[in-house]
């Protein structure tokens, strides 16, 4: 499993590449439980974060985050 700076940085990484990110691509991608806690370590350094709600398989909601 990676460090939590390593799973900021490659969230990062994918987001810049012109990816949104939900919390399960995060979780698949880096095995990331904690999104929203990655999300603000990136607000930190800067970053402009556009926050979408979208509709995934089964019907559900979720926040999918990316570069504004």
């Amino acid at each position: 499993m990676r460090t939590l700076q390593s799973q900021t940085n490659a969230i990062l990484a994918y987001m810049k590449a012109g990816n949104g990110i939900t919390p399960i691509e995060a979780l698949n991608l880096c095995g990331c439980f904690c999104l929203s806690a990655r999300i603000a370590e990136i607000k930190k350094l800067g970053y402009m974060i556009k926050t979408e709600n979208v509709k995934v398989e089964g019907g559900k909601h979720v926040v999918r985050y990316s570069l504004a």
